[in-house]
């Protein structure tokens, strides 16, 4: 005995029992609202991840001029100081430690950011910019040359903020606290 299947025909009309689709659906109901529950948490995460990473990056910057001429490298040593650091946000009460902060600040000897902006700015003028200007390329060399007199002396402290969750006046504070602690 050959076993025989049931193939359903082309030409046979197709009937949608709505009665029948609507117990269907609420017997799946849990999955159904699971899934949706899933799908809007999952989005919902996606979208606050993608808020936190393309949040705007601002710092607080000081610019300082060093007073112990080539032995800068002091005050330097000091402003990265786990110890000095630990002390400043200790007295903040910071859920912050060393590490973290350090790794938001960038500290540099011999170049202020302003006359590095200066200096993109003037070199990047055009033929039409200096004729309005009417100033000659010779007194423009002489000012990108003058900016690049920076002396050795300068020290700046930029302080990225933002992704340490602080805001603008804590993070003055805490640069402020900290130049004191290193003065002392």
């Amino acid at each position: 005995m050959s076993s025989k299947k049931n193939i359903p025909r082309v030409n046979d009309e197709i009937s949608i029992d709505i009665a029948q689709l609507s117990k269907k659906w609420w017997y799946f109901r849990k999955f159904i609202v699971f899934g949706t529950a899933i799908v809007l948490l999952s989005s919902l995460f996606i979208l606050i991840l993608s808020n936190k990473t393309l949040k705007e990056d601002t710092y607080i910057a000081t610019v300082m001029r060093g007073d112990l001429g080539e032995n800068n490298s002091v005050i330097i040593d000091s402003l990265q100081s786990k110890e000095i650091i630990d002390k400043v946000l200790k007295t903040f009460s910071l859920n912050l430690n060393a590490n973290q902060f350090l790794s938001q600040a960038i500290i540099t000897i011999g170049s202020d950011p302003l006359s590095n902006s200066l200096q993109t700015l003037v070199t990047s003028l055009s033929d039409s910019d200096i004729k309005r200007l009417s100033v000659s390329t010779n007194v423009l060399d002489e000012m990108i040359k003058s900016l690049n007199n920076t002396s050795d002396d300068i020290i700046t402290l930029q302080l990225h903020h933002s992704l340490l969750n602080l805001g603008d006046k804590q993070a003055i504070s805490i640069i402020y606290k900290l130049i004191d602690e290193v003065n002392k």
